[in-house]
């Protein structure tokens, strides 16, 4: 029974993304090494990769840059309130980083059909790391979206369908 209920684990979690790849649990072993970079006001530690030697200039894809994070028993940066996105915003700028990957992800998966969440391009974006829901992307104002994001359209772009595009990582 046990090894029945493994496999289904198993199957549900590769059927979570596309080509089997998965989102990785915690390691206890890297979550106790984790580097903190910074704190925010909330006490809430941040790691930003590129001020981290062995990782400056790698880049990776959203689920891989999420994995990452998660590993270390942390998560990609969800941008809550204006005063956070303007502080990591500002390290950004000062590190002269072009991009980051955050923690947005719209629902595209099963159950994401709700009517608060549709149409799901407008109104089903939501950070991960906090499962909250994400102003509707109609509201300019409430976001700091790019208006010519890096595939050239506005974001949200649900630029993490695109398999070989790669962004920096910043977990907190």
């Amino acid at each position: 029974m046990k090894q029945l209920l493994l496999l289904a684990f198993v199957a549900v979690a590769h059927a979570q993304f596309q080509n089997g790849r998965i989102l990785e649990p915690p390691v206890p072993s890297l979550c106790v090494q984790r580097t903190i970079h910074e704190r925010y006001a909330d006490n809430k530690g941040y790691f930003f990769s590129w001020r981290d030697p062995a990782l400056r200039g790698v880049e990776e894809d959203w689920l891989s840059a999420r994995n990452y994070c998660r590993q270390r028993c942390m998560d990609l940066v969800s941008l809550e309130t204006s005063d956070e996105n303007e502080w990591v915003k500002a390290r950004i700028v000062s590190d002269k980083q072009k991009y980051i990957w955050t923690s947005g992800r719209l629902c595209d998966f099963k159950g994401c059909n709700r009517p608060d969440l549709l149409p799901n391009e407008i109104n089903g974006w939501f950070w991960t790391a906090e499962l909250q829901k994400l102003a509707p992307t109609t509201n300019r104002q409430q976001n700091d979206w790019s208006e010519g994001g890096g595939i050239g359209k506005p974001q949200p772009d649900n630029r993490v369908s695109y398999a070989f595009i790669s962004f920096r990582r910043s977990c907190y």
